[in-house]
């Protein structure tokens, strides 16, 4: 499962970085944990329920209080709680009024990627060089239904040219099959409409590194500039 969620940042002008603003619900998190060992039985009640509401965004602190070796009650609900989020019977469901659109998608791959949001569809380059999309829920589905739009292994993803002028996202795969003498290139869109050209034709970069290849392929969407 791939969880997915909107936050806010803020640009911290004394350390010069940004940061990310927790919503009000994770600032409360600690004292939640904390009156899992309250006196008093409607605290107690509150912060179990508050915490099973955030779900598996939850399960750090409560791991990390059972490691604090806590007394035996304030472990049996930790742990409960923990049993819940391992069972599915935990949805966050509270997470939507503090972090807006959070949603879990249900995954085709297990591997580092990066994602892409295009007006309100998901896109997913992974490590492999496959293109996965996940396009808004459909009424009457639970979660976004992802697909795979490249996945030839022999044909993987090795390069991607973000252009923020035309609000285009291009994708460039390596044709490693014997014999190959031409490779693709595609915007990133649901449907995929692939050009080929010779890599042998692409003008020399006298630069090294990644950057290398991204400016050997950047003629080819520049030079027409209706693509």
């Amino acid at each position: 499962m791939i969880e997915t969620w909107e936050t806010q940042a803020r640009f911290n002008t004394k350390e010069q970085y940004w940061e990310v603003v927790a919503p009000a619900r994770f600032k409360k998190i600690g004292q939640w944990i904390a009156d899992l060992d309250n006196n008093d039985f409607q605290k107690r009640a509150k912060a179990s329920k508050e915490l099973e509401k955030l779900g598996d965004l939850a399960e750090p602190a409560l791991k990390k209080l059972l490691a604090s070796k806590p007394p035996v009650e304030v472990r049996r609900r930790a742990q409960m709680l923990l049993e819940n989020l391992a069972s599915g019977e935990s949805k966050s469901e509270g997470l939507l009024e503090d972090a807006g659109n959070y949603q879990k998608i249900p995954s085709l791959f297990v591997e580092d990627f990066y994602a892409f949001i295009r007006k309100n569809d998901y896109y997913f380059v992974t490590q492999s060089g496959k293109l996965y999309h996940a396009p808004p829920r459909k009424e009457g589905d639970k979660s976004r239904i992802m697909k795979e739009l490249w996945g030839d292994a022999k044909r993987p993803i090795v390069a991607v040219i973000e252009d923020a002028d035309r609000d285009k996202v291009w994708l460039f795969a390596k044709d490693k099959n014997a014999g190959a003498k031409r490779d693709f290139y595609f915007e990133m869109k649901e449907t995929i409409k692939a050009e080929s050209f010779d890599p042998a034709e692409l003008r020399p970069v006298n630069i090294e590194g990644r950057a290398k290849l991204l400016l050997e392929y950047l003629p080819l969407i520049s030079a027409d500039g209706k693509k």
